[in-house]
């Protein structure tokens, strides 16, 4: 039999079943109680209750601090992913207990973050935190908890960018380059169409520069492939000082994010993304001639055959 005992202003119910842990919750009527003790009889008599009191007890900023623990380090995209839950965390939603966070709270934060980022951005941020609430339910004994990120309407993914680099903007971020090393950085970036962070994690032990190839052994697509290096791209590696830690850049991928920002300002460029130099050298790939389109698929891992853009140029859809 439940237990009903008035505490103060408010009423607690109490469940007691053999081989069922204790259950107790607080309403603001007698009424309200008793319909949960019953329901929750119910429940255990059918055999389909689940405790729901782990997730009750967690707010939402304490599950995403035991995510991004113990979960987000073991991912390629940690850092990125670790800044996107702290968004979450920091927010009023966060003191949320897991159990009652609604899809209506999450669309209002995503109605209110896509005035200020793009509907990529807010995809990830939903992704990020549909995650921990999916990681919670299968790992953390709250098989009860639903995720309210499933129910909602995900952003529309924005439209391919084709950003290509105008006439002076390459001399403009030569001569804003504050190094040479990051002249050879730019270098690199357009003659082999790599991604920042693959670039980034480049060592020297995977460059062979007789052979003129870079093998990446890990890739975001997780797939490892080889790079040819042009003339260009050999002269630049061959100017770079070699660094004790076998890496071949100084910067990690946050460092040199916030560094190209303030490179192109130095340069007086506009609504340029380091990535759309990804773009620039593979569409350089087909305009050359020097590589078949399957070639330049396989280097870059590109997941669309050429298009024409509407300023006349070669236009590939590359994956991020």
């Amino acid at each position: 039999m439940a237990t009903i005992l008035k505490r103060g202003k408010r009423w607690q119910a109490k469940v007691r079943r053999c081989g069922y842990p204790e259950q107790s919750k607080n309403f603001s009527t007698k009424a309200d109680a008793q319909q949960w003790a019953r329901e929750t009889e119910l429940a255990m008599d059918r055999g389909s209750w689940v405790d729901t009191s782990e997730a009750r007890r967690t707010t939402l900023t304490e599950a995403i601090e035991r995510y991004a623990r113990e979960v987000t380090p073991t991912k390629k995209g940690a850092p990125q992913e670790a800044n996107r839950l702290r968004r979450w965390g920091q927010h009023r939603i966060g003191k949320t207990a897991l159990a009652n966070v609604r899809s209506a709270d999450i669309a209002e934060i995503r109605d209110q973050r896509l005035k200020e980022a793009s509907p990529a951005t807010v995809r990830n941020d939903l992704a990020a935190l549909s995650a921990v609430f999916e990681h919670a339910r299968k790992e953390w004994r709250m098989e009860a908890l639903t995720n309210p990120v499933r129910a909602l309407r995900r952003p529309a993914p924005s439209r391919q960018r084709d950003r290509r680099l105008e006439a002076g903007e390459e001399q403009a971020l030569y001569a804003a380059a504050s190094s040479p090393v990051q002249r050879a950085y730019l270098t690199l970036a357009l003659e082999t169409g790599m991604r920042r962070g693959e670039i980034i994690a480049m060592r020297w032990q995977y460059i062979n520069l007789p052979r003129r190839i870079i093998h990446l052994p890990e890739t975001k697509t997780d797939e490892a492939r080889d790079v040819p290096l042009s003339t260009a791209a050999v002269r630049a590696l061959q100017s770079l000082p070699r660094r004790i830690d076998g890496k071949v850049w100084p910067w990690s991928n946050e460092g040199a994010s916030s560094m190209w920002r303030r490179w192109i300002v130095r340069a007086g460029i506009e609504d340029l993304r380091f990535h759309d130099l990804r773009h620039e050298a593979t569409s350089r790939f087909i305009e050359s001639g020097r590589f078949e389109i399957t070639e330049v698929m396989a280097i870059t891992l590109c997941v669309s055959l050429p298009s024409d853009s509407a300023k006349g140029k070669t236009c590939i859809t590359l994956g991020h």
